[in-house]
């Protein structure tokens, strides 16, 4: 759908018109898929009769054209590399805001596309000549998890194009407020965090839910050139049955402004089909955004200009001190309900002792409520607070009554948060085990489970939960579910589970599953990356970090001691889980014959070229191709080594590793070929 001109559209234009696949359409989608999938859903005959319903209602539908053999579901939440990097955007939160970033980049042009920033999670398919091969989620950018199978049954996700292309499209899978409602009735979650639950799920069970709106193409066959404007783009990707967020093209900033505001205003009142936390205003010329090229992963060419954050009123009622599984002991303030963005809201965090201080806040206070980054709620300001009712600050662990602490942190200076020092405390091992669950996304294992094992004493520490048994936990009863009992049915699924997603993970996933301070999944994943030195684990334990030039390597200089500090804490506990899992190492470098060399592409390359078209070639010649910037690469070869620089150019320039382009590449992928037909380096 699209809107050309030099104004935004009327408030009631987008949700009128809005481009999202029609009621039919989707369940005729979701039937085909789960015929495909060996579980039709409807007879035949049910079948016909609702496709001449499509063919009569929505005759240009896509799903019409669909045919296909089923998707393999069996490499469901691997990791999978992008062939591009999935970056993030820069970001403004006013009008003045735009105008500086219009005239820090391309202010002699004021043609511009926006559109709506749906809020869900990111994600990038795949496609074949024409059919769906796989689907991405953005995971930290370089790699995320396979999602191909589940993807398949998403709303405006085509298994086969219109067109027997071969290319990516980058889509944002979300959830209409309407199915948002079927999953949570009470709308006491969050749309954007139900749809990423959705997405990591092996079975596929709430997929035919997701909504998918395209938004760019990230990969094109070689010497394919289909477009030279964002419009181009969109009605290019509406024509090959994908759904887009609502678009415009505006002539001005002005035009971009209008559209911004009644954007809002469509938002708050609620007329909008899905969440939004903003709009995208990019430049329509993809020959400016080609120009301006990228800074940091973000394409400087386009900004999303973010709403300011829902505020409501409310009271103070009490404040509970929570520890969670590093010790850190944080404030959450007991609010009179109020609804924000659509939930209602009875909590809100106070952030830190210092915070409490710096606001004012008391009990019985007055105050101001906003959901940080539309999720978190937190308090934003004291309006009238109650002197007669302070906050009392605790002085030892409300859970163990240990003493608490303040930390250094990366900077040397004590943080503002308290810590329990006691590394036994229940709250703490506790927050550790529901901490590993869900990073190891073990359904069925919810905070309320865990509880009810804890005080049981069937689970006191991480290990313990390959130690479950269906038959000895399937009497425990549920407090958090009005004292339900668990059941043996659902004591051999939680089991089954535990056995399934957490025997086998990479060491990045085994470490970030622990929660230890400073160190996630993703930190982790990019220090690997940076060292292979750390491929053992017992690097990790014999002190390495604590030498500047070796956590330096590690790409974390200031971190490394507070990394080594937590993980020694836990060290216990690691290795004893340790007993339980196998961890899969990364694939063994491909040898490369003497005298050959290692190369790595990042980015489009002129030709059009993608790396697995030189896959052969380098092989053949003698050399290797590898996917990440690594000690040991010979040459990072990039569209332009004097262009802008993304994360892997700057990874490579701190290593000391030359860029060369794509013509250098082949000269000497030439060159050697030539020298290993006459024998050399071969003695």
């Amino acid at each position: 759908m699209a809107a050309a001109g030099n104004s935004a559209p009327s408030p009631n234009f987008f949700p009128a018109t809005m481009n999202l696949m029609n009621k039919d359409s989707a369940l005729l989608l979701k039937a085909k898929q789960a015929y495909y999938f060996g579980t039709p859903i409807m007879s035949d005959a049910q079948y016909d009769a609702l496709e001449d319903e499509v063919r009569a209602s929505d005759p240009g539908s896509a799903v019409l054209a669909l045919v296909g053999a089923p998707i393999p579901r069996d490499k469901l939440l691997q990791r999978a590399a992008h062939q591009i990097h999935m970056g993030s955007q820069e970001k403004v939160n006013s009008f003045d805001e735009l105008e500086r970033w219009w005239k820090n980049r391309y202010k002699g042009n004021e043609e511009f596309h926006a559109s709506y920033k749906a809020d869900g999670g990111s994600i990038s398919l795949y496609y074949d000549a024409g059919r769906l091969v796989q689907a991405i989620t953005r995971g930290d950018g370089f790699e995320g998890e396979d999602i191909t199978a589940t993807a398949a049954l998403f709303q405006g996700v085509p298994v086969h194009l219109s067109r027997p292309l071969s290319i990516g499209v980058r889509c944002e899978a979300v959830l209409t407020i309407n199915d948002w409602k079927k999953v949570d009735p009470d709308q006491k979650t969050n749309p954007r965090n139900v749809a990423s639950g959705i997405l990591g799920r092996l079975d596929g069970k709430g997929a035919p839910l997701i909504s998918a709106l395209a938004f760019d193409v990230d990969a094109l066959a070689p010497g394919e050139k289909l477009f030279e404007t964002e419009s181009q783009k969109s009605k290019f990707l509406e024509s090959l049955g994908f759904q887009t967020a609502p678009w415009i093209r505006c002539m001005g900033l002005g035009a971009v402004r209008s559209f911004f505001e009644q954007t809002r205003e469509l938002r708050e009142s609620g007329q909008l089909p899905f969440w939004i936390d903003g709009i995208v205003i990019k430049y329509e010329s993809l020959g400016i955004q080609s120009q301006l090229g990228m800074a940091d992963n973000r394409p400087k060419g386009q900004v999303a200009w973010k709403f300011v954050a829902e505020k409501c009123e409310s009271v103070i009622e009490r404040v509970e001190w929570q520890v969670g599984h590093t010790g850190a002991v944080t404030p959450v303030a007991h609010i009179a309900p109020v609804r924000i963005g659509g939930t209602t809201v009875s909590r809100a965090s106070l952030a830190n002792a210092e915070n409490i201080k710096t606001l004012g806040a008391t009990l019985l206070a007055k105050v101001t409520v906003a959901k940080a980054g539309d999720i978190i709620p937190v308090i934003l300001e004291v309006l009238a607070a109650n002197p007669q009712t302070p906050i009392e600050i605790p002085q030892k662990c409300p859970a163990c009554s240990a003493p608490l602490e303040k930390r250094k942190n990366v900077g040397g200076v004590d943080s503002v948060v308290l810590f329990c020092k006691n590394p036994d405390c229940e709250a703490r091992t506790l927050g550790a085990i529901k901490r590993f669950s869900k990073s190891r996304d073990i359904l069925g294992l919810g905070d309320s489970v865990v509880a009810a094992l804890a005080e049981a004493g069937a689970v006191t520490k991480v290990p313990d939960l390959y130690r479950l048994r269906a038959k000895d936990i399937e009497n425990l009863v549920i407090n958090g579910e009005k004292g339900v009992r668990l059941g043996l049915k659902r004591a051999e699924s939680i089991c089954s589970e535990i056995r399934q997603k957490g025997t086998r993970m990479s060491l990045a996933d085994f470490l970030g599953a622990f929660g230890t301070r400073a160190l996630g999944v993703r930190r982790a994943t990019l220090m690997l990356r940076a060292n292979p030195e750390l491929e053992s684990l017992e690097r990790w334990f014999d002190g390495s970090l604590l030498d500047e030039a070796f956590a330096a390597r590690a790409g974390v200089p200031k971190a490394g001691a507070i990394i080594c500090d937590g993980l020694k804490e836990k060290e216990a506990v690691i290795r004893e889980t340790l007993a339980f899992v196998t961890l899969e190492r990364p694939e063994a470098p491909k040898e490369k014959a003497p005298g050959g060399k290692t190369f790595c592409i990042t980015g489009t390359l002129p030709s059009g070229k993608k790396k697995k078209d030189y896959a052969g070639p380098l092989e053949a010649a003698g050399h290797v191709l590898i996917d990440e910037v690594r000690r040991g690469l010979d040459f990072l070869v990039v569209a332009d080594p004097n262009g802008a620089e993304s994360s892997k150019t700057k990874m490579a320039k701190k290593l000391g590793i030359p860029l060369i382009a794509e013509g250098e590449m082949n000269s000497y992928l030439t060159c050697r070929h030539d020298a290993v037909l006459m024998g050399e380096g071969e003695s």
